[in-house]
């Protein structure tokens, strides 16, 4: 609970594992106050930030489907993937969405700002109270966009099982372990910096 979890690499901000597990719960709270169910796709654009993965774990773990959109797409194709995708919810950096008509989404309840986003209080959280989403293996739990080489992006759905291999795998050949420190230079909404920067890191206790 005390080893830290997370740095964002310019301001030095930290959070340990234990802040992680309170800024997960206060956005449960959050989904659950704009009436969020299992399966709502939630969709999230912007560049790698503490605010950003902790963001993207309270979804999966909240039981809702995460919609992480490449920062580096044209306005037109992210507008395009938060309309196709279903999305309900938007998380977003504030450069970005300036550069999207918000007058389309219709489909949005609620834009949050990931600079606006609150620090976690951890003061009292207790660990007993976490609780997290039974999501079958089956279900899905990302939809992932290509960069659209030959198109328009394509949607791949990615179900839990699918994340959970390659976490599997990076464990037993112990990409990561205990105490270690990753730099994460790949987009996380790119699927390999996902699994290998991100997950893989968090499940055995790295920095």
């Amino acid at each position: 609970r005390d080893l830290p979890a997370l740095t964002d690499y310019a301001s030095g901000k930290t959070y340990s594992y234990l802040q992680l597990a309170a800024k997960i719960e206060s956005n449960h709270r959050i989904f659950s106050e704009e009436g969020i169910k299992k399966g709502d796709k939630i969709a999230l654009v912007g560049k790698n930030s503490i605010d950003w993965i902790s963001t993207y774990i309270s979804v999966i773990t909240y039981g809702a489907v995460a919609v992480p959109i490449l920062p580096d797409f044209n306005p037109i194709d992210i507008k395009g993937i938060i309309v196709h995708s279903d999305s309900v919810l938007l998380f977003a950096d504030s450069a970005i969405l300036r550069r999207i008509d918000t007058s389309e989404l219709t489909q949005i309840r609620r834009i949050f700002l990931f600079e606006d986003m609150s620090e976690p209080d951890s003061s009292g959280f207790d660990i007993d109270r976490v609780k997290y989403a039974d999501v079958e293996f089956d279900s899905p739990v990302i939809i992932s966009y290509t960069s659209g080489t030959t198109g328009s992006s394509k949607g791949v759905i990615l179900p839990l099982r699918s994340l959970s291999n390659n976490v599997d795998f990076a464990i037993t050949y112990r990409f990561h372990i205990r105490g270690s420190r990753v730099l994460a230079l790949l987009p996380l909404a790119h699927a390999y910096g996902c699994a290998f920067d991100m997950l893989t890191p968090l499940s055995v206790g790295s920095h």
